[in-house]
């Protein structure tokens, strides 16, 4: 951990500096294999990535190119820098919190709680009418509708083909590779720089804000809140990861069955869990799940000497101190 520590200190970076500097740099490297990609692709005859971009109508061999690339985007801009963050910062695996919780049936919590905060989510989701009632935001509004197009039409056609591999590249990856930067890197330096509670916060709002889909802001904030609440509360960021992934799976294999007739937008309908008794269940229920889970996890303050850029959970892993072994 010294030597780690002296590395860190060595670049005469803040952490926040660090971190920034990394995103950078994984941009740029994403940009340059993208880059290499869009080289080979067109001398072997294909479209630039750019057309295929904007193309509706994408051949399956292009398509896969294109979910390519999202992997690639995804190990860049946030597994890279989570991960060399973290060790330049003297994390280890413990630091970021890639330990199973105690007990590990808690594992099967984080499964249940997208589904039990589902209707909550979805009322908090930004109506496009709602840009129009304050003056000004026209452009906002503008914008919020092309990037919820865009988005909608590739993933409209990701979603036409290749179960298994979209499970993979949009539910695994993402679930992954987001948990390990914003809850593996991000979230223990605001909690150290601002409590838990606000801490939790702060990295949520940086969460929906990456995404950069206006109308679901509030949605994925929330969502990002109840995700970092999981990992504060049991020290494991596995309890994330897999609620990150129950939340994509669901919306990736219905999405699938939906695209390819295999189930009708009529029977997604039917079961909408829409108004303010579902709403007002699914906030009882999350409430209720999150106490359960701060209850019976098991999370034993780390030694300070372990603690560098650190998993800043001391204030309320002392709620819950390791029992004194016997005698």
């Amino acid at each position: 951990m010294a030597d780690q520590n002296s590395l860190a200190q060595r670049l005469n970076l803040s952490p926040l500096m660090l971190i920034v500097t990394l995103l950078l740099v994984g941009v740029m490297l994403h940009t340059l294999f993208t880059l290499l990609v869009d080289q080979f692709w067109t001398q072997a005859g294909g479209a630039s990535i750019s057309a295929l971009s904007s193309r509706e109508d994408l051949e399956p061999n292009e398509i896969r190119l294109m979910k390519s690339l999202l992997v690639l985007a995804q190990v860049f801009w946030f597994a890279f820098p989570a991960l060399v963050g973290a060790w330049l910062l003297g994390g280890q695996k413990q630091l970021m919190g890639l330990r199973l919780p105690k007990p590990a049936y808690l594992l099967v919590l984080a499964l249940l709680l997208p589904t039990l905060a589902l209707p909550l989510v979805q009322a908090t989701f930004i109506p496009p009418e709602a840009f129009k009632l304050l003056p000004g935001l026209e452009g906002l509004e503008s914008w919020a509708r092309s990037q919820e197009a865009a988005v909608e039409r590739q993933l409209m056609q990701f979603l036409a083909q290749d179960l298994w591999l979209n499970i993979l590249v949009i539910a695994l990856v993402p679930a992954v590779c987001e948990e390990l930067f914003f809850r593996g890197l991000l979230q223990p330096l605001a909690v150290k720089r601002f409590g838990p509670w606000l801490g939790v916060l702060v990295v949520a709002v940086g969460f929906s804000l990456f995404h950069l889909q206006a109308y679901g802001f509030f949605s994925r904030m929330l969502l990002g809140l109840l995700l970092g609440l999981t990992v504060v509360f049991t020290g494991s960021l596995w309890m994330s990861i897999l609620a990150h992934l129950a939340n994509n799976l669901a919306a990736v294999v219905l999405g699938t069955l939906a695209v390819q007739g295999k189930i009708s937008e009529a029977w997604l309908d039917s079961r909408a869990v829409n108004g303010w008794p579902w709403v007002l269940g699914s906030l009882v229920l999350t409430a209720a799940l999150l106490y359960a889970v701060k209850r019976l996890a098991q999370t034993p303050a780390p030694a300070s000497e372990e603690i560098d850029y650190g998993l800043a959970y001391e204030g309320l892993a002392a709620e819950n101190p390791p029992e004194e072994p016997h005698p």
